[in-house]
């Protein structure tokens, strides 16, 4: 009996172990990418996939495009699992179709009209903005089409970011959705500081 709990513990401890460090270093295809989650924030097993269908649903309606949904999700991130605000997915896909056809400047800014042609475009209640910034994390190029979305009404802002990059001739991507500066420097801040090796 005690071999049996001895060894459950050593299991668990082993698991625990790799998930920590399965936490941190995610492969690409031949790179690594090394990020440490930021504080407060918690791994969100399901990958939003609720929200992410119903995004996909959309851009199948909506896109002249074809539509594909083999994004590999590395991991997902929510300050809160409950809600779907104050987040971050992060993604490569396993072809470069996007950035083959379009560069990689030309893809962030067909995301851009994409983003600036979306369904509250004609919403008075909805100021919208969306620019492109571009930066690099750990000397790979990255262009981030951010989307501020301000509810007249309600009162209420949020963000959402689209951020891309080529890695290992795959499209690698964040998406960030926060509705308060404090937590969007804490995800920011995270990626600008995770490496790629």
């Amino acid at each position: 009996m005690n071999k049996i709990i001895g060894i459950i513990i050593v299991l668990i401890g082993f698991q625990s172990f790799s998930q920590k460090d399965l936490r941190k270093n995610y492969q690409i295809e031949k790179t690594i990418w090394k990020y440490e989650i930021p504080k407060d924030f918690n791994v969100k097993i399901d990958n939003f996939k609720k929200v992410v269908d119903v995004g996909n649903n959309y851009l199948e309606k909506n896109s002249i495009n074809t539509v594909t949904y083999d994004d590999v999700i590395l991991v997902s991130l929510a300050k809160t699992l409950d809600k779907n605000m104050n987040m971050l997915m992060v993604s490569y896909k396993p072809n470069n179709d996007n950035i083959t056809q379009f560069t990689l400047k030309g893809y962030a800014e067909k995301m851009k009209e994409f983003f600036e042609n979306g369904p509250n475009k004609n919403d008075s209640n909805i100021v919208e903005k969306v620019v492109i910034e571009e930066f690099k994390i750990d000397n790979v190029l990255f262009y981030n089409v951010k989307k501020n979305n301000k509810y007249l009404k309600e009162k209420y802002t949020y963000t959402s970011e689209f951020i891309v990059a080529e890695i290992d001739n795959r499209e690698f991507g964040f998406v960030i959705v926060t509705d308060n500066d404090e937590d969007r420097k804490k995800l920011m801040n995270s990626i600008l500081e995770s490496k790629f090796e």
